[in-house]
């Protein structure tokens, strides 16, 4: 080739790199993870005494904040009424010692109702607290002429029936005292000191006002035609079921409203011709039973249904508490022979059952019954039969449950713990 050609071809080429092949090196599973681990940094941080420290408070400040919601969710579902006077109740009441019986200065014993570890014991004359083992924690002279007792889990009402006053208690002390401008029909209270009164109005047949547990008005309603014979207020305080009666051409025709406070329009209503609401007992947790002659309606707080209980018995008790509402009915004039009808809260029929005997009072314990009979007192256990027996002696009127075998033997004029075996 001419040399001027070689150089030609050299300057054409100058700028033009040679290709290099390159060889991509596979690797192993394993040399993939050996590289990886080597790579691979730890989470972990050594941290110096000052941000130890740090981090130390701020886990403490998160404990803290944790234990104080839990108490206050806690005190919550004990007494909705508030930490002190939770506190106030279980000291008024507590105590080691057992001082049973008891006399009593009244002549004539009313009503007895459980709160707790203690109970509210209602005479013709005084309010009484007493704790489980007999201590008398507060007395009080109510001055009512016809004294009746609502209670709810923290405190209880005591108004006179067709007086004008109404008084609410704790464990420790009279917490109100108020004197309606009319006279008083009906009251109860809720779990968490909310309460309404039924009374006669100077412009309508009656109304019914509700408080708060300070006692401040929260709401009224006016009833035009009808007369208010009972009221319930909800466990959450939220609304209130009023059972009316009116007389027309002779007969008896009953009606219940439920309320909310934020309307005079029922957001429930049910009309009852022919009947007579004789009350409304409100101890369930979830429901209400409006209780007539010989048949009760078991209605649910949440979305009103409605189950109906119907006997050709006569209506004689109906008791509730958190769990159960048992009706206790027997035959006119046959005071020996009794039905008990127990259904749960969700207003399933659970068990019925016989029970040959006079029946002069009863009350509820977890699942099981206690049945006042002349002077012995029988433990019903969930499946209908008497499981234990006990003595309670001439006299008592009322009976309260103390444990699951054991009970107080109320009378007119004293008070005794009894054990059941």
């Amino acid at each position: 080739m001419p040399k001027y050609l070689k150089n030609k071809r050299r300057r054409r080429h100058k700028f033009i790199k040679p290709s290099v092949e390159t060889e991509i090196k596979m690797q192993s599973d394993s040399e993939e993870s050996v590289r990886t681990k080597k790579t691979k940094t730890s989470s972990l941080k050594v941290l110096n005494g000052k941000k130890q420290a740090k981090q130390l408070r701020r886990m403490i400040f998160v404990v803290v904040i944790l234990v104080i919601t839990v108490t206050l969710f806690t005190v919550s579902l004990l007494s909705p009424t508030g930490l002190k006077e939770l506190y106030g109740n279980f000291s008024a009441t507590f105590s080691f010692k057992n001082q049973f019986p008891l006399e009593l200065t009244g002549t004539e014993t009313y009503s007895v109702a459980n709160v707790n570890h203690y109970f509210y014991l209602l005479s013709d004359t005084d309010i009484s607290v007493i704790s489980n083992n007999g201590k008398t924690s507060f007395k009080d002279n109510h001055g009512f002429s016809n004294p009746v007792l609502c209670k709810s889990e923290a405190r209880c009402l005591i108004y006179d029936q067709n007086g004008k006053g109404v008084k609410i208690y704790n464990a420790e002390e009279s917490v109100l005292n108020l004197n309606m401008d009319f006279s008083v029909y009906s009251a109860d209270i809720a779990r968490d000191g909310t309460f309404a009164v039924a009374t006669k109005s100077d412009k309508f047949t009656s109304k019914v006002t509700v408080f708060n547990k300070k006692g401040q008005f929260v709401f009224e309603w006016m009833c035009p035609e009808e007369t208010v014979t009972s009221i319930a207020v909800a466990p959450n305080g939220k609304s209130v079921a009023v059972g009316t009666v009116k007389v027309s051409n002779g007969v008896f025709s009953s009606a219940l409203y439920v309320l909310k406070y934020n309307s005079a329009d029922p957001v429930f209503s049910k009309r009852y011709d022919g009947n007579f609401i004789l009350g409304i007992n409100s101890d369930s947790k979830k429901t209400f039973t409006v209780v007539f002659e010989n048949k009760c309606d078991i209605i649910s707080w949440k979305n009103y249904s409605t189950l109906q209980f119907e006997s050709e018995y006569d209506v004689n008790f109906v008791q509730s508490n958190k769990n159960l509402t048992v009706i206790a009915s027997s035959r006119e004039n046959d005071d020996g022979n009794y039905k008990f009808s127990i259904y749960t809260n969700k207003q399933k029929l659970k068990k019925e059952f016989n029970f040959s005997g006079q029946v002069d009072d009863f009350c509820i314990k977890s699942n099981k019954i206690f049945i006042l009979s002349g002077n012995n007192v029988y433990l019903i256990n969930s499946d209908g039969n008497i499981a234990k027996k006990g003595d309670c002696g001439f006299g008592t009127v009322k009976i309260v449950p103390v444990s699951s075998d054991s009970c107080l033997a109320v009378g007119h004029n004293s008070i005794t713990k009894i054990a059941l075996q």
